[in-house]
């Protein structure tokens, strides 16, 4: 059985996203930070978790380029020990797609669904 341990990330808000989960819970999410990441290996293994799962208090890819060292370190972290799933509702970020295995997009626009592509072999989910 599948057990997620999820980071709500702060990279910052485009505004955008139909359903704002931080407006709608009354969220307080600090400021995200590579020192956060620290404990995640361990909370995952001590909670038998198998999947760690990124969504946002703002689109986790929100101001990628002055974050990607975050990334950068999750992945070096995590090293294939936890599947990895994205919530985001970018869609023009596939640089950083493959290493998820699952991708999930918040679109806006039924529309938009044409313009998700699947990277490798990760699992795509739409979300409207």
């Amino acid at each position: 059985m599948d057990k997620y341990l999820s980071i709500i990330t702060n990279f910052g808000c485009h505004y955008t996203c139909p359903y704002c989960i931080v407006k709608e819970n009354n969220l307080r999410v600090p400021k995200t930070t590579i020192e956060g990441l620290d404990n995640v290996g361990r909370l995952a293994k001590e909670n038998n978790c198998n999947w760690i799962s990124i969504s946002g208090g703002g689109d986790p890819l929100h101001n990628y380029n002055q974050n990607k060292d975050w990334y950068e370190q999750l992945f070096f972290l995590n090293q294939g020990k936890y599947k990895l799933e994205l919530h985001t509702s970018y869609l023009f970020h596939s640089r950083i797609y493959g290493n998820f295995n699952r991708v999930v997009y918040h679109l806006i626009e039924p529309f938009d669904i044409k313009l998700v592509k699947r990277m490798n072999s990760e699992i795509t989910r739409v979300v409207f």
